[in-house]
């Protein structure tokens, strides 16, 4: 398939990550006018507190997509909402070294950078997004010994910021560390690059992961529109060199709270290889109420899909609990009544069926 990608491949290869990536873009004023609907010094007060930041290609999609705008565009409601937290998942409880996030028995979060390839409005951790945070190899090193000494660590996702916008003996680096360690099988990266910066997903890079196979990666899609010519082309490649995608996607109100644009996002991941794993009810964030909606709502579009499309394009619905609880599924409950060793279930038509 890769033979016939023509133009995109060709730009995700010979363009220089490092040098598009420092034209991205932190100032409110060099937004296009036309993705600014407020007095542009009210959003200026907003990203004082909440920083703007783009790379050119996402800008440039937003740009020619307008329904993407709210994902990168600061919004007045941002400094409006005082009922979120600033740190609702309770991530900083449960981190027994900085960079590490230590909260189910058997795997970690290892926090690498706070930089992004855009800013997403929504992130579960604005809090420290363009803030001064320690961050580099001592940091890292206190994280390694920490999951070396913790025999119990199977899995550790790699997460930031995002881990791909480190440089590549960097990311080599930190994959042979955890590669080494005995008890460690499982290593993921979770990362926002493939669907917002696939001028990142070079040859280099490819030859940089393809090292650690079996090597997962968890890439965060919102939108359909997401997934241009670059982007599958980027996937393939990371696919086409054995690493294990799966894509996480954010409900997300006004953006993809509906099961047409979720249907159409679902369906267009796998056919560029990225199984659907977890579609994640918005957290709780301070500056973030305008894109959350009701659980209801959520199990109600999730229960549409199911039986609709592919089971294989069905993510699990998660909520991820206040102060450290952890992630859950959410379901509809199919079991609509039981009598001894029989059971009353609805199938995904809302037909009822007897099964003991």
């Amino acid at each position: 398939m890769l033979k016939n990608t023509g133009f995109c491949d060709r730009y995700i290869i010979m363009k220089n990550w490092q040098k598009e990536y420092s034209k991205s873009i932190r100032n409110i004023d060099e937004i296009p006018s036309h993705l600014v609907d407020k007095d542009i010094s009210s959003l200026k007060r907003v990203s004082e507190k909440y920083p703007f930041f783009s790379n050119r290609y996402y800008l440039n999609l937003v740009s020619n997509h307008p329904e993407l705008k709210p994902v990168i565009i600061p919004d007045e409601r941002e400094l409006e909402d005082n009922t979120g937290l600033e740190d609702p998942l309770g991530e900083e409880i449960d981190s027994p070294v900085p960079g590490i996030v230590h909260r189910y028995p058997d795997r970690v979060l290892f926090l690498t950078h706070n930089i992004c390839p855009i800013h997403c409005r929504y992130c579960t951790r604005k809090r420290i997004l363009g803030k001064n945070v320690n961050f580099g190899k001592n940091t890292w090193d206190r994280g390694i010994k920490y999951i070396e000494s913790h025999k119990e660590i199977f899995d550790v996702l790699i997460s930031g910021g995002d881990p791909l916008l480190l440089n590549n003996s960097e990311i080599l680096y930190l994959l042979e560390k955890l590669k080494n360690i005995e008890h460690v099988g499982l290593v993921r990266i979770g990362t926002r690059v493939p669907a917002a910066f696939p001028e990142r997903i070079n040859s280099e890079l490819i030859n940089t992961l393809k090292q650690f196979i079996p090597l997962y990666m968890n890439i965060h899609f919102v939108h359909p529109l997401e997934i241009t010519e670059e982007v599958k082309t980027a996937c393939l490649r990371l696919s086409g060199a054995g690493i294990i995608l799966g894509a996480q996607i954010v409900l997300l109100k006004g953006i993809n709270d509906n099961v047409e644009t979720l249907k159409i996002l679902l369906r267009e991941l796998l056919k560029i290889g990225v199984k659907p794993y977890a579609l994640f009810h918005p957290d709780n964030t301070r500056g973030t109420a305008h894109f959350r909606l009701s659980i209801d709502k959520g199990i109600s579009i999730v229960h549409k899909l199911r039986g609709f499309i592919s089971g294989m394009a069905v993510p699990n619905y998660m909520v991820d609990l206040y102060r450290g609880g952890g992630k859950v599924e959410i379901c509809y409950n199919y079991i609509k009544s039981k009598d001894g060793d029989t059971y009353e279930i609805e199938n995904y038509e809302g037909k009822h069926f007897e099964y003991r």
